[in-house]
């Protein structure tokens, strides 16, 4: 791969009909890279960001950057690069990007990507067919380094060659993590049809209409407590309780879990003064009554989520 940067320079007076016809797309991806985090210079926990490309894989994660820069505009725009093939014109592409927070960007793999963000991507280039990639360095990837074939996304790792994006039609604000996939499902409607492989502690979701979603699949209606509203009439906070089968009478133990709704204070979803309230935002629940925390359990109902042991 060759970097042309991000500038594009046009010959004047040189149109495709004076070359009879041969004036053709160029072959290339411009990489689009933003945050959603502060990223003043000299901010103390902004280090810049470190662009890697060559081939897909576990190799990429040793190379040498190919662009550093500690630049970031005030809504986040860190900038962009135009990539072109140097050799096949649908070679495959692997792009590493690293946000560095509390060190420098090229420091970061060896620590694990702890106080980084790491997004990936592999595609191949597309003959003739100029096309933009988007690299977003979200702050729900803080932390979360994923393996060299995986990036995150919403907080959890996809695969790099599957950034999975659903209909906008299906998402309304606020929406809902569905799955390690990247989808993102609505409160009504089509809303998440959660697959959980308990084995490999992995999730894969789909936006479907409730009826249509297998029964051995949970149906999210909610991630968080601020996809509830509080109760009118008590002026409890509503909570997204984790609907489950609980293991030996324990209400805080969950086996199988079969989806989430909102529920009150005064009357939740396990009809007891015991539960699990999901906070996918990782905030505290009910408006600070209750930690978030990792969901935990062996095998886990509900991997790469996390809830609130809640109590009345």
């Amino acid at each position: 791969m060759k970097l042309r940067g991000s500038v594009r320079f046009v010959i004047a007076g040189l149109g495709c009909a004076a070359l009879l016809g041969s004036c053709r797309e160029p072959t290339e991806i411009t990489l689009q890279v933003h945050t959603n985090l502060p990223c003043k210079k000299d901010s103390g926990n902004w280090y810049g960001v470190a662009v890697y490309v060559g081939k897909p894989g576990a190799a990429l994660e040793h190379a040498a950057p190919t662009l550093e820069t500690d630049a970031c505009e005030p809504n986040g725009r860190i900038g962009s690069l135009v990539v072109v093939p140097s050799g096949s014109k649908s070679e495959e592409l692997g792009v590493r990007v690293v946000a560095g927070l509390s060190r420098k960007p090229d420091d970061c793999a060896a620590k694990g990507y702890q106080g980084c963000i790491v997004a990936r991507r592999a595609l191949r280039f597309t003959p003739h067919t100029p096309l933009d990639l988007d690299i977003a360095l979200d702050a729900d990837c803080v932390d979360v380094g994923c393996d060299p074939t995986h990036t995150c996304l919403t907080g959890g790792c996809v695969g790099s060659e599957q950034v999975e994006h659903p209909d906008p039609e299906d998402v309304r604000e606020p929406s809902v993590r569905c799955g390690d996939n990247g989808v993102r499902c609505g409160l009504t409607g089509k809303v998440c049809c959660l697959s959980v492989d308990t084995d490999a502690q992995t999730t894969h979701g789909e936006c479907r209409y409730p009826e249509t979603c297998p029964s051995d699949s949970a149906v999210l209606n909610c991630d968080d407590d601020s996809d509830c509203p509080p109760e009118s009439d008590y002026s409890y906070p509503g909570l997204c309780m984790l609907v489950y089968d609980n293991k030996n009478g324990v209400l805080q133990d969950p086996g199988r879990a079969s989806g989430s709704q909102c529920r009150f204070a005064a009357n939740t979803s396990t009809q007891s003064s015991a539960g699990l309230a999901l906070c996918e935002n990782r905030l505290s629940c009910a408006s600070g009554w209750f930690v978030c925390k990792e969901s935990k359990g062996m095998p886990n109902p509900l991997p790469g989520y996390h809830w609130c042991e809640w109590t009345l």
